[in-house]
């Protein structure tokens, strides 16, 4: 499983080095005219396209372009705005997205009321198809 996805990121990074360097060959911005920059990139879908048919591996992959992870993130009311800040600097590290907060009163094991911060967060699954643009993969 790890080789395929070694293969798919080097070959997605080759795809993209690829279409990177025909962006700037636009024959209606003065580039080379017998240049076709559709046909490159529908060239390069179709390899791409390929890579992905010959094995299961890439469909996990791009299965993982299109699924949110979320995780559910409670502090404390009474937690000073710094550590706050730094609980939600480190998710931010870790690409989770906060999309919503709710205040809340819990009870705790004791029956005890505690009166937090509920973070609600999301993020897309890590992939190294995710650096390859959409209008290479499809939609």
């Amino acid at each position: 499983m790890k080789q395929a996805t070694l293969s798919i990121f080097r070959f997605a990074s080759l795809s993209l080095l690829l279409l990177s360097s025909t962006l700037g060959c636009d024959s209606s911005r003065g580039g080379n005219p017998s240049f076709d920059q559709d046909k490159i990139s529908a060239q390069i879908g179709d390899l791409i396209n390929g890579v992905i048919k010959g094995s299961d591996a890439p469909l996990e992959e791009l299965q993982k372009l299109h699924q949110f992870e979320y995780q559910i993130v409670r502090l404390s009311v009474d937690s000073s705005p710094k550590a706050m800040e730094g609980a939600l600097d480190q998710l931010g590290k870790q690409r989770w997205d906060c999309f919503h907060v709710e205040k809340q009163t819990l009870l705790d094991s004791e029956q005890k009321k505690r009166r937090v911060f509920t973070f609600f967060c999301k993020r897309k699954g890590e992939t190294p198809l995710r650096y390859v643009p959409r209008s290479i993969l499809g939609r």
